[in-house]
């Protein structure tokens, strides 16, 4: 991850989780795959509120639970595009619309 991705997925960290009380977890390439599970079990539940991820919900990611999402940055590939909102516009039982 580039110094610039790391100091802005600390910044909305920071802001979300510190300056908003909202729990949150960092959610990255770098995260291996058994705490990427954890994470994404635990936010299933209701366990933990948030995810900040960065680089790594594009494809091969499935976490139907999400019901809002923030896209700070996009890229201009059409297919990250439709990538990155197919994260919360899957459908799940717990959830009656997305945004």
């Amino acid at each position: 991850m580039s110094d610039e991705s790391q100091r802005q997925l600390e910044a909305v960290a920071q802001i979300l989780g510190k300056e908003m009380d909202y729990g949150v977890a960092t959610y990255t390439a770098e995260t291996t795959l058994e705490e990427r599970e954890d994470l994404r079990r635990q936010f299933e539940l209701g366990a933990l509120p948030g995810l900040v991820a960065i680089r790594c919900l594009d494809e091969g990611v499935d976490i139907p639970a999400i019901q809002t999402a923030v896209i700070l940055a996009s890229s201009g590939n059409p297919r990250q595009f439709v990538q990155r909102r197919g994260r919360i516009l899957r459908p799940h039982p717990k959830k009656r619309r997305s945004s």
